[in-house]
């Protein structure tokens, strides 16, 4: 068996794998598989979404990063039913770790094939919610002090939560800092810089970083969004793979093409065919 990757009909990786859990909920296809290059790994509707050889990177990039730029007490998750960025927050300290998940069977898989220890779900700080991440925040009022966008790509069941509306409606929630997934241009072209302007027509400060996560086969984006002004650490706690010079690097990996885009004004549009993936 094997995990074929296709993006924009040009680049084409196949990765041989067993299958461990397959699952067709009510959302969305998952499945969790076995690879020597990647490790374990979590793929909902085709997509990489974690993999245990890389899962430093993936979400010291997404969870660590805001951490130590506002160092919260609070953190909303929006997405990240597979609970590996939910135990960081609690192995980080955070008093308060509110998930909201559309997709039960994603916790449940996850709990039961990506966790050697499921014992801090039972922890008193961590808060689960299944529940559509879009219809949340516009019905929430409760203030964190960070939100995380730990969502799937831009397309599908969590195309709403990419919308102007949806990034108004967490401004009025975040007290500190807000980072999200935001694709890459690689990937989804000018709708890449959309989505990083389209926050900044929101959001008073914002700052797009990316990161290379071999299993997503290019530099993704993410970015750090805020009300107020923040400055990126010079010095932060121990990790397995972050540390100060490589977040400070991060933000700095465009080029002046990509750095002129950002300047400009793009349409967004759902990407749907710019990847294909497959097990067989």
């Amino acid at each position: 068996m094997q995990y074929t990757f296709t993006r924009s009909g040009d680049i084409q990786v196949a990765v041989p794998c067993e299958l461990v859990a397959s699952v067709e909920s009510s959302h969305q296809e998952i499945n969790i598989i076995d690879t020597d290059a990647w490790g374990r790994c979590l793929i909902l509707d085709g997509v990489v979404n974690t993999s245990s050889k890389y899962n430093a990177a993936i979400h010291e990039s997404l969870y660590a990063v805001p951490y130590e730029v506002c160092k919260p007490t609070s953190v909303l998750i929006l997405g990240g039913g597979d609970l590996l960025g939910a135990k960081m927050c609690l192995d980080l300290g955070l008093k308060h770790v509110s998930v909201v998940e559309l997709d039960p069977a994603v916790v449940e898989l996850s709990l039961q094939h990506l966790h050697d220890d499921t014992g801090f779900v039972d922890d008193h700080r961590l808060e689960i919610r299944y529940a559509d991440a879009a219809q949340f925040v516009a019905e929430h009022k409760q203030r964190y002090d960070m939100i995380i966008v730990d969502m799937t790509d831009p397309q599908g069941i969590s195309s709403a939560v990419y919308s102007s509306q949806f990034m108004a409606n967490t401004r009025e929630l975040v007290d500190g800092l807000l980072c999200s997934q935001c694709d890459s241009p690689e990937t989804i072209g000018d709708s890449y810089f959309s989505l990083v302007n389209r926050y900044r027509a929101v959001f008073e400060h914002v700052r797009p970083f990316r990161v290379w996560i071999p299993p997503y086969l290019e530099l993704f984006g993410r970015l750090l969004a805020s009300r107020h002004e923040f400055e990126l650490p010079t010095k932060i706690g121990n990790y397995s793979w972050l540390t100060a010079d490589l977040l400070q690097a991060m933000f700095g990996m465009f080029s002046k093409g990509e750095e002129r885009r950002l300047s400009l004004e793009h349409e967004f549009e759902e990407q749907s065919s710019v990847r294909r993936w497959s097990i067989g």
